[in-house]
């Protein structure tokens, strides 16, 4: 998932492309339709262009999340829209907790029993608005690679994993990207797991792109060969 934008369209043609290709509704809740997309995201994607000037007010609606500027910085979050998918999921009132996975998990196709076809609905629909979270909580990017990987035929063990995410979510749910005037340095970490993913052996990379002391751009994806060994997976990062 690399969240690094690029296109040649501007982005008010993108939007009339985007609810175009959206026209007809995928779910019966819209809100669900194209992973939460119709509603959340392309009613505000004209919003989104770097050339508007900032306006003077504090809290700005952005997209499917929010803005709040002061002296000191911007700080952008999507607290409302975490909300929202907390409540559809009926995880409101569940316990939050510290971490969006725990230590050296690797979900397996063959892991778990089977869902029913209502359970991979249920499935399908919060790992898909998952996505989005991923945009002001890169922490989760892993994470959320690992369960959209078995999207096809998810199990017991992946919806559990998926309810992990939302846990870790509802404790920090006011968490975002803060971008604060700093030094002009460009700084790139990047790092991989070797074979960890148990099924066929491939690797993930992931990294992050740091412009001064702000996160411009984040990936998480599986490496598209198996490597050898863990230099080669880090050489292919």
């Amino acid at each position: 998932m690399d969240y690094a934008y690029q296109s040649r369209h501007p982005l008010t043609q993108l939007a009339a492309m985007v609810t175009q290709t959206n026209a007809t509704p995928v779910a019966e809740d819209p809100w669900f339709a194209d992973s939460g997309a119709n509603q959340h995201i392309t009613a505000n994607l004209e919003q989104l262009t770097l050339a508007q000037s900032y306006t003077g007010q504090e809290h700005v609606a952005v997209g499917n999340g929010q803005a709040h500027r002061d002296s000191t910085g911007l700080h952008l979050r999507q607290s409302k829209y975490i909300d929202d998918l907390l409540h559809r999921t009926k995880m409101i009132g569940a316990k939050p907790y510290p971490s969006p996975c725990s230590s050296g998990l690797k979900l397996s196709a063959h892991d778990g029993e089977p869902l029913s076809a209502a359970q991979i609905i249920e499935y399908r629909q919060p790992v898909g608005a998952l996505q989005y979270c991923t945009l002001t909580h890169p922490d989760i990017a892993f994470s959320v690679n690992q369960l959209c990987q078995h999207m096809h035929c998810p199990r017991s063990t992946h919806w559990s994993a998926a309810k992990w995410v939302l846990r870790y979510l509802k404790g920090t749910i006011d968490n975002g990207l803060w971008y604060q005037k700093g030094s002009l340095t460009l700084q790139v970490y990047c790092d991989s797991d070797w074979a960890g993913n148990s099924d066929d052996r491939r690797s993930t990379t992931g990294y992050g792109v740091f412009f001064g002391s702000c996160l411009v751009s984040s990936t998480a994806k599986k490496q598209t060969v198996v490597a050898h060994s863990s230099t080669e997976a880090e050489y292919q990062a």
